[in-house]
């Protein structure tokens, strides 16, 4: 009797370790759930939910974090003359250009002297923000678009097709999209020769801003679109300075893991609340890596749409 109990008791001691494990084993799968559907145009969309170690992405401490690295960035936001400044959503054209450039400054179209003959180029492939994949995020947004900051624009591709889709709406006619690149190229750009090739060189200088400007006015979006040349996190805390908040701002800069991780944390930090931090490469290692680092780190989500584009909604906290 006693062996038959005993029996008894290991196999249920066995059946409660195995429900233990596939519970186990279904909490893990949950946690890094991809969520796949077809949306109505059909583009693929994923909605990754979570995040904790990536096989392909390289190790990191998740001790250290921009905030550490950045702290006079992210303290200004407790500086109580910083908070009295007003905030500005809706910034103009002419505003943009006179933080920029300066009260007396004539139009930066207007008096581009173009030394280098540049005429408009629309050849260039790198981009996957088309315009239907834009008009389709800024459904995501929950608040009036206005001000719309790119990061990394290179020929300027992507910023015409934000700029035409925005300008296509008969609710964003005053729109602002400021474009923040340095018009140096990345890193690919100096170690390939074929795409040294495409940032054009002159007097040791790469001359691809004199192609965005020239690809901007043969647009028709002069009284839309500036450009700003500097580094990403110059930009970042320029517009965290004058305390302008994007609706939308696309992150199209940084490739090595890392740079990406670090530009997600300053930019989230000034994206106005209903808003959405859009990027592109989700397909490039380094860029999907620092996303996945971000998400988890922050406890939020990442849409996937197709291969490329991907975006995160800053939505309200609780």
């Amino acid at each position: 009797m006693k062996t038959y109990q005993l029996k008894r008791s290991t196999k249920l001691g066995i059946s409660l370790l195995l429900v233990f494990i596939v519970i186990n084993i279904a909490v893990k799968l949950f946690s890094s759930l991809e969520l796949t559907a077809k949306s109505p145009d059909n583009v693929e969309t994923s909605i990754i939910t979570h995040h904790k170690q990536h096989p392909d992405c390289a190790p990191f401490d998740r001790r250290i974090t921009p905030r550490h690295l950045f702290q006079s960035y992210f303290s200004i936001q407790q500086d109580s003359k910083w908070l009295a400044k007003p905030t500005l959503h809706s910034p103009t054209f002419q505003e943009i250009h006179r933080l920029l450039f300066g009260l007396s400054a004539p139009n930066i179209y207007a008096t581009w002297p173009n030394y280098f003959k540049q005429k408009s180029d629309s050849t260039y492939p790198h981009t996957s923000l088309s315009q239907s994949i834009f008009e389709k995020l800024t459904e995501e947004v929950d608040i009036p678009i206005r001000f719309v900051v790119e990061v990394g624009s290179f020929m300027g591709k992507s910023a015409i097709n934000i700029g035409k889709v925005l300008l296509q709406s008969q609710f964003n006619q005053n729109y602002v999209l400021l474009c923040i690149d340095t018009w140096l190229g990345g890193l690919e750009h100096w170690v390939q020769d074929d795409l040294r090739e495409m940032m054009g060189m002159a007097y040791g200088r790469p001359i691809v801003y004199e192609q965005f400007i020239a690809n901007i006015i043969a647009s028709n979006l002069t009284d839309h679109v500036l450009p700003y040349s500097t580094t990403s996190l110059l930009g970042a805390r320029f517009l965290l300075e004058k305390k302008l908040f994007p609706q939308i701002i696309y992150l199209d800069s940084a490739h090595l893991q890392g740079e990406t991780y670090i530009e997600l944390e300053l930019y989230w930090s000034i994206l106005q609340t209903g808003g959405i931090l859009v990027g592109d490469d989700w397909d490039w290692k380094a860029v999907r890596c620092d996303v996945l680092i971000f998400i988890d780190s922050n406890q939020l989500n990442v849409t996937v749409l197709s291969t490329k584009t991907w975006f995160i909604k800053k939505q309200k906290r609780a």
